[in-house]
């Protein structure tokens, strides 16, 4: 069983029904009963939210966005989390100056 979405073509309503797989093409609208057709669902549609280009890297846009290039490369959990901690620190420390300075 599997969660698909559709359109009724008579009272335009859209709906989730769970339906065996394959869905089926067209199944009676809950509403007016008349024949729903199935719709792509918005989910299957978007890009994931990775996406990997082989051969090649951009640097984050971020200090703080999560780099785990160093634990591929290696280095041990600890001094890994310790990193990021210091780097979370530091954001923090900028975020307070930057709110202190809008109080002055």
């Amino acid at each position: 069983m599997i969660l698909s979405d559709y359109t009724c073509d008579g009272c335009e309503v859209v709906f989730e029904a769970t339906v065996e797989s394959p869905s089926p093409d067209f199944i009676p609208c809950p509403v007016c009963c008349h024949a729903a057709s199935w719709t792509p669902s918005p989910i299957a549609c978007h890009m994931p939210r990775v996406t990997a280009v082989r051969g090649r890297w951009e640097p984050p846009e971020r200090k703080t966005f999560l780099d785990t290039r160093n634990l591929a490369e290696g280095q041990d959990i600890d001094d890994f989390r310790a990193d990021r901690a210091a780097v979370w620190e530091r954001q923090r420390q900028e975020d307070v100056m930057k709110v202190k300075r809008g109080l002055e």
